[in-house]
């Protein structure tokens, strides 16, 4: 596994974290309302408010 996505529903949060070197590196954070793309599904746009529904 290359990528993992951490969702809090409770808070409303999304981490996304990419496995680097044995390591893995932050390589975004988003909450409520946001919008992202992130790999690896960078090319959709994920609108954050649609997992609180």
């Amino acid at each position: 596994m290359a990528h993992a996505w951490l969702v809090d529903p409770k808070r409303r949060t999304l981490e996304a974290y990419a496995l680097d070197g044995g390591e893995w590196q932050l390589l975004a954070e988003a909450s409520g309302n946001d919008t992202i793309a992130v790999a690896p599904f960078d090319a959709l746009r994920l609108d954050l408010s649609n997992l609180w529904s």
